[in-house]
């Protein structure tokens, strides 16, 4: 008896919380971008780094995220609603695990941008300054072909930041 009186009694509490939403609430696409930005124009990135092309290659890589999910799509400057304006403000290449050969094996890349989203009359929508992601890259074959694999590196961690960029900005974060 006692057992039944408090399954009903957290039965109650589950029906309670699924009927008041318990304050949480999921935010959707349109609470961030407003429904009239639907095409945005997105150029390079501006490269503050001593990278080559780290600009472009995030600005490349956040249109094809942009492109898969479909919820805004990239357009020319002259046919769209808003525009995705970014700079790549640092990339950082630290070397993470050494072999028995003290070779460089494994090297994490980090990268940090400042974002914004701007309607075409130019007011700030969303915007995210200092987002930091990494990712880590093996270098197995020693020193001399960690170079080689920066390009890799490079285009990992920018799908990583155009991710978290389009994810940001569509929960409004």
């Amino acid at each position: 008896m006692k057992h039944k009186k408090i399954l009903g009694t957290i039965g109650a509490i589950v029906v309670v919380c699924m009927l008041s939403g318990c304050a949480y609430q999921f935010i959707g696409v349109s609470d961030a971008v407003p429904e009239h930005i639907r095409t945005v124009y997105i150029p390079s990135f501006e490269n503050l780094t001593s990278e080559p092309n780290a600009g472009f290659i995030v600005g490349s890589e956040v249109k094809r995220e942009f492109r898969t999910t479909g919820r805004l799509t990239p357009a020319n400057k002259n046919e769209a609603d808003g525009e995705l304006i970014g700079r790549v403000i640092s990339l950082t290449y630290s070397n993470r695990i050494y072999d028995s050969n003290d070779h460089v094996f494994l090297v994490k890349v980090a990268m940090t941008a400042d974002v914004k989203l701007v309607d075409i009359g130019g007011d700030v929508i969303w915007e995210s300054e200092g987002m930091t992601v990494s990712e880590e890259y093996t270098n197995a074959l020693g020193d001399e072909i960690m170079d080689v694999n920066r390009g890799p590196a490079l285009e990992a961690v920018a799908k990583k930041m155009a991710r978290e960029i389009q994810n940001r900005m569509l929960a409004g974060f």
